[in-house]
């Protein structure tokens, strides 16, 4: 009797998988329609020469550059907020000097979002490189930054207890890195 079980549950079986591949061919038979194929090979062509010809090329250069500027800019700014902090001046003298420093490089901030901006509008592919290449690089460098003065943080908040002096060099220069990328 468990023969005829055996056997009985087995044809039940092959049957189950002789439906399932059947609905599977069915459905990606169905999917391919002449219109959608069309669509996907011109897709597929122009993706292909973009990124083999020479405008893909000169796109990538192009949103490389944008975010070499930003991050240029930003790491200049950077150095400055360093040298300052790291001399470890009374919050009173610090603090307009840091302020100082921010407000002049918010103007330069709002350039490079204006080319940032432009570069969207114009080359698709070129401000996905460059977004690429700041999404790749923004961690390592606030990372650096704020190493680069980790005893003047410290100092700040441990030995003066200067919150605002300790938000001014860990935070601002991050507002004006998103003000560039329009990353809010």
């Amino acid at each position: 009797m468990q023969r005829g079980g055996r056997r009985r549950w087995g044809r039940l079986l092959t049957i189950a998988v002789a439906l399932t591949v059947t609905g599977l061919m069915i459905v990606i038979v169905g999917g391919c329609g002449n219109g959608d194929t069309e669509d996907v090979a011109t897709t597929a062509t122009a993706a292909s020469s973009e990124s083999s010809g020479g405008s893909g090329n000169t796109s990538e250069a192009a949103g490389k550059a944008m975010a070499e500027r930003i991050f240029a800019t930003y790491d200049e700014m950077n150095a400055k907020v360093v040298e300052l902090a790291n001399q470890k001046l009374e919050p009173a003298v610090l603090k307009p000097q840091l302020t100082e420093l921010y407000d002049s490089y918010m103007p330069k901030m709002e350039a490079l979002k204006a080319e940032y901006l432009a570069l969207e509008q114009s080359d698709k592919f070129a401000f996905q490189r460059c977004n690429g290449q700041i999404t790749d690089g923004r961690g390592q460098r606030i990372t650096d930054m704020e190493n680069a003065m980790l005893d003047a943080i410290k100092y700040y908040n441990f030995e003066l207890g200067d919150q605002e002096i300790v938000d001014l060099l860990t935070k601002k220069h991050v507002e004006l890195l998103r003000v560039a990328t329009n990353n809010y």
